[in-house]
């Protein structure tokens, strides 16, 4: 039974590096890098923004909130590899976004992205000792540098 419970936790963690390994190279990646700079850019730009232009991210934050609340990637992985990036996408546009889509009838839009920022946001505080916020400067810097992308 030991040898059993043991085989288990390998095989879940080995499925945990897995997927996290998987969603790394696809953040990375060079079409998904241009994704996040046209998102990006027109974030900055202040115009309208085509759907499918915040789509393509806010979708990414959605697969990565089902795997964390589904346990096949776990909260450290998640903070790790994505908490900087989610919890500012978050806050310049999937927030609203996902509030206008809910709007539209279905209270069930984004909520895995919202819940990936709710537990990447409490780890935060945990290891901070305190709530972070994302200022002003922040959010502007990060849209910079993801804007800047090749």
């Amino acid at each position: 039974m030991v040898a059993l419970r043991y085989q288990v936790r390998v095989a879940v963690h080995a499925i945990g590096a897995e997927a996290f390994s998987r969603s790394t190279e696809r953040w990375d990646s060079p079409e998904m890098r241009g994704r996040r700079r046209r998102l990006a850019q027109a974030l900055v730009s202040g115009g309208t923004i085509p759907e499918n232009v915040i789509l393509d991210v806010i979708d990414f934050f959605e697969d990565l909130g089902t795997a964390l609340r589904a346990g096949s990637l776990s909260k450290e992985q998640a903070f790790n590899g994505f908490s900087t990036a989610a919890r500012n996408y978050w806050a310049v546009c999937g927030q609203n976004f996902a509030g206008e889509q809910r709007k539209s009838g279905d209270p069930t839009f984004y909520t895995e992205f919202e819940y990936f920022v709710r537990e990447v946001n409490r780890l935060q505080e945990r290891k901070a000792g305190k709530p972070t916020d994302l200022t002003k400067t922040v959010l502007d810097e990060f849209l910079a540098s993801e804007a800047s992308l090749s």
